[in-house]
Parts: structure tokens; sequence; C-alpha cells
């Protein structure tokens, strides 16, 4: 950050020449990052790439080899209940360890997240604790530390296989191209089965679409209930979110669905997502 103005957080390394995951809101618009390894040697880091969507940041530090590696686990395996500890830097203290469980598998706080599950626990992740990493009692990273809600008592973390995901186009291109449609969506509610023509409440109901965007251009329309996305069934928004938003922009995905009680196809282009702050710049 510019003079007069510092941030700190926590990461930790996944490859023994340097390569360190934390999170983006940690360096923020950093003019210099300084990395600050557990033996107390400083080094300037460089950002490799970052997305902010789901709040996540890679970066290297240059003249280091053999540094020890935290081994990532397979975040959808984590079970609710299971023991894990919350390890960084808060109030800018020496290293700290906080212990709870895995409280929760379910929607995050930010509502751009692109339909993933994150990870709630009740171990303490405290103001600095941003981007430390989320263990299991093997020590085995299943998530990174993102968050805390207001009242402090629980935290959230973003599965580690989301990082495995975005960690090929983090360091190829250093952001992540997410797939978008442009339509507002929500869950099927029982009152709306009988006018959707739907037997049980599935789907992903389309409330608004967007004027110009890739649904519109595709012919989707308000009220349509979305079934499946060349063919992977959409049972509610989340899986809708999930599956648009991994698709490369620029391809033609097929996508199943009711509309006015009558099941029929449509090919929609899937486009390429914007913050909404660009979004805006652009005049879109």
């Amino acid at each position: 950050p510019d003079e007069g103005r510092r941030a700190s957080g926590s990461g930790f390394i996944i490859k023994a020449d340097g390569l360190i995951v934390t999170n983006a809101h940690v360096i923020a618009d950093a003019k210099r990052i300084q990395v600050r390894l557990a033996d107390g040697r400083r080094f300037d880091g460089k950002l490799v790439g970052k997305d902010s969507r789901v709040d996540l940041a890679l970066l290297q530090i240059e003249g280091v080899q053999g540094l020890p590696v935290l081994p990532l686990a397979d975040s959808n395996r984590v079970r609710v209940g299971e023991l894990v500890l919350a390890l960084g830097h808060p109030f800018g203290l020496e290293q700290t360890v906080s212990f709870g469980i895995l409280s929760r598998k379910g929607a995050p706080l930010q509502v751009a997240s692109p339909g993933f599950d994150f990870l709630q626990t009740d171990a303490a992740v405290n103001p600095g604790n941003s981007g430390g990493p989320l263990v299991n009692m093997a020590g085995e990273v299943v998530g990174v530390n993102s968050m805390a809600a207001r009242t402090g008592s629980i935290g959230f973390a973003i599965p580690v296989n989301v990082v495995k995901a975005l960690l090929a186009p983090l360091v190829a291109k250093g952001k992540v191209e997410w797939g978008w449609l442009g339509v507002g969506i929500a869950e099927v509610s029982d009152e709306d089965m009988p006018r959707l023509g739907l037997g049980n409440p599935r789907g992903a109901l389309v409330r608004q679409v967007m004027t110009g965007e890739p649904a519109d251009k595709g012919g989707l329309k308000a009220m349509d209930v979305i079934l499946s996305v060349d063919e992977e069934p959409v049972q509610g928004p989340r899986d809708l979110q999930r599956i648009i938003a991994t698709s490369p922009p620029g391809k033609s995905v097929k996508l199943r669905l009711v509309r006015e009680g009558k099941e029929t196809e449509l090919s929609v282009t899937v486009g390429l997502y914007q913050e909404r702050a660009e979004r805006e710049r652009s005049g879109r």
C-alpha cells in the first residue's frame, strides 16, 4: 500500500521455490509486497495472479529453494464435525493456531461467489489471519481462511479444491476468466411449481434476463426454468452459478429448460464475467 498505509495478512507456501497462496484482499492494490517467513527472513513478493471474486491471490518470492510446503487435501472429502486448525498471524502477533471444528459446508457470505460451497468453522479467524491455511488433523490444507463474521465467532474458508482449480489460470494469465450468462435467478418454490408446469421444485428459475447479455442473445426469457447445462443437472441456482462460472467464455452450451410447462432446449454462448465496476465503466 501507499505511504502511511500498511496492511498485513497471512499465507502459506505450496511450492518449494516460493509460490505462496493468500487472499486477494490482503494484497489489494499494494505498491510493494513484503513476505516474512516463519524463520524471520524477509523477501519482496511478486504478484503472480489474483481473483477478487473468490478472494484468492498467488505470490512468488525469488532466490529460495527447498522451502517447506503444506500438502493440499481433497476438500470434497472433508466432513462437517471434523477437527481443524486455523493458522496465521492475527493482530500482528507471532504465528498462532486456533482450534475448532468444520461447522458447515455451504454458501459463502459474498454474493458474487460463483456457486462453490465454502467451509465454515468455529476456529477463530481474526484480522491478520486472512490468507492463512485451515488444516485438518493430518496437517493438510483443507481451505484458505478468508473472512470472519462480524460476531467473530465463525470464520469462512475457501475450499482448497477451488484453489487447485484456479492455480493454472492464475499462473498462466494472472487472472481467472469466469463464465457469465447475464440472468437473475432464484430457487423454484412450492408455490411456483403449478404455474411453471413442474412436478417437483428443481432447476433454476430465471427471474430477469439482462438486455444484450449472452442469455438474452441466446433467447432465454424470464420465467424459464433451467434444468441442465450440457446434460449436467441443475438442482438449484448455485448449481447453475457454478457450472456457468467454470465454463470457458466463448463456449456454446446446451440448456435444457421448461418454458410455459413444456421442455425445450436452447444453445447459449457463454460470456465473460466482469466485476460490476468494470461492467459499468464499459457501459454494460
